[in-house]
């Protein structure tokens, strides 16, 4: 298999997890880290991608620890690559880890995280040359109402893949 069908696969998780097939999701995405582990190391953008996505999915499911070990290793592979923090995918990778971190009951650390993207939201256009305008103010916004947080990193992937595809 190559890296083109580890990204469908990643791919066709996002879309399982967005047709709420949560379970599917995190399958699908582990199984296009399989094939990017074997065709290029684990240190990739699609391996943290993939693990992101397992991250929403499995807070979702209701299994906020496990969510935090994968949006944890996600920012860490972005680390790894020299991704930049105002980047849009670190930045998306850091707001789906404060909301694991709030449904893990961390609520201290999550608002921290939080409070650290909030700056970024005035800053100039991203290398890819489109802004992504207000997306860790509206993360913040989600945070302070419980209710609505559920829906926060699903927003956030919507607004990001708007404005970068």
């Amino acid at each position: 298999a190559t890296l083109d069908v580890a990204a469908s696969l990643i791919n066709m998780g996002a879309a399982l997890r967005g047709m709420g097939d949560l379970a599917g999701a995190v399958e699908k995405a582990e199984e296009g880290i399989r094939i990017v582990d074997k065709q290029v190391g684990h240190c990739h953008p699609y391996v943290a991608e993939a693990l992101n996505d397992q991250g929403v999915a499995l807070r979702l499911l209701g299994r906020p620890l496990e969510a935090v070990s994968k949006c944890e290793e996600a920012l860490s592979i972005h680390g790894a690559l020299a991704t930049a923090n105002d980047h849009p995918d670190a930045r998306t990778a850091r707001a789906c880890l404060g909301v694991a971190l709030f449904d893990a009951g961390r609520k201290g650390e999550a608002t921290a995280l939080h409070d650290e993207l909030l700056p970024a939201r005035t800053q100039p256009p991203r290398p890819c040359g489109r802004a992504v305008p207000h997306l860790e103010h509206t993360a913040w916004q989600v945070m302070k109402h419980p209710p609505a947080k559920r829906a926060l990193c699903t927003t956030i992937w919507a607004k990001t893949n708007k404005y970068l595809h």
